[in-house]
């Protein structure tokens, strides 16, 4: 392995990353119910902990047979915190902590109104250009996004309840904050290159906070789960730290981010049709607005 300083890595064009992201979703919206599953049989700090480190190992392995092993250099450091600290160790965290208090469906939703947050930074802090199409599909997939959360639609008085959306809720604040630096880092080596170290650190993250917050909880370990673990880690994990990364470095933050929109859409039909979660009339509207925003954002990208 070196260091050798290369030149900056071009982002994807804009069609890769549509193809990537149309690829990568129904593999993201299935993984909510299979986190949801898992976490019945392994607490989920030690249930993110395992599929980090399986999807670590893997492409460590891939890397290595490929002759592309890199340490990652000093330029690409700020991405390593960024991208394998916060989003793939202290996101999951927040999620998977709050999932065990709420349906998968719902949990997919609240995780990703990054939206509310990215938007006005990527206007403030990047001078990013908010136009009329975009603040439509904004507007429409937000609206969505309320409709389908409908706070009155849990009780508030289970403190269980209440904690586990606040989780959730935090855990879209923090993916905003990676969304909008992956943008806007300038990249030496590929996400690829520098996905197992990503993995290598949530990993680290992942075993800290089990060993703090779960020390002794029992694992109950069975062929079912460990089919589920190689589905969330190698497969859908692997796809979430490459996908995500070059989507967001490929695209303006305020598209990637609204883009991003339809994975709780995957999720919620994906639990219905694996978990028998209900569809009910306000989730359906909510999917229909969402899905008239991402379409009102393609416009705009196509223009």
């Amino acid at each position: 392995m070196n260091t050798r300083a290369a030149a900056p890595h071009p982002p994807l064009g804009k069609s890769a990353a549509y193809g990537l992201f149309a690829f990568c979703l129904p593999i993201w919206g299935i993984n909510w119910p299979v986190l949801k599953i898992a976490l019945g049989s392994m607490p989920p700090n030690w249930l993110n902990c395992a599929r980090m480190g399986l999807c670590a190992l893997c492409l460590f392995a891939a890397l290595a047979i490929l002759r592309r092993l890199r340490l990652p250099g000093r330029e690409d450091l700020p991405a390593l915190l960024s991208v394998g600290v916060v989003m793939m160790g202290i996101f999951p965290a927040t999620i998977v902590m709050g999932l065990e208090f709420a349906q998968a469906g719902r949990a997919s939703l609240l995780s990703f109104i990054a939206p509310l947050w990215v938007t006005p930074a990527a206007i403030l802090l990047f001078g990013e250009r908010l136009t009329r199409l975009k603040a439509t599909g904004l507007a429409l997939g937000v609206g969505g996004l309320a409709v389908m959360f409908n706070p009155i639609g849990f009780d508030w008085s289970k403190g269980d309840v209440v904690y586990g959306n606040l989780l959730l809720v935090a855990g879209s604040m923090v993916w905003a904050t990676t969304i909008l630096h992956m943008r806007h880092h300038v990249w030496r080596q590929s996400p690829f290159q520098l996905a197992p170290w990503h993995m290598l650190a949530a990993t680290l993250v992942a075993a800290l906070l089990g060993l703090v917050l779960e020390s002794g909880e029992p694992v109950r370990w069975s062929g079912t789960l460990v089919w589920l673990l190689v589905y969330a880690g190698p497969l859908a994990t692997t796809l979430t730290v490459l996908g995500i990364v070059a989507i967001a470095r490929s695209l303006p933050a305020i598209t990637s981010s609204l883009l991003f929109l339809a994975t709780p859409v995957a999720g919620m039909l994906a639990s219905t049709a694996i978990l028998g979660e209900a569809l009910t009339v306000t989730n359906l509207a909510g999917l229909a607005l969402i899905v008239l925003g991402l379409g009102a954002v393609a416009v705009s990208e196509t223009r």
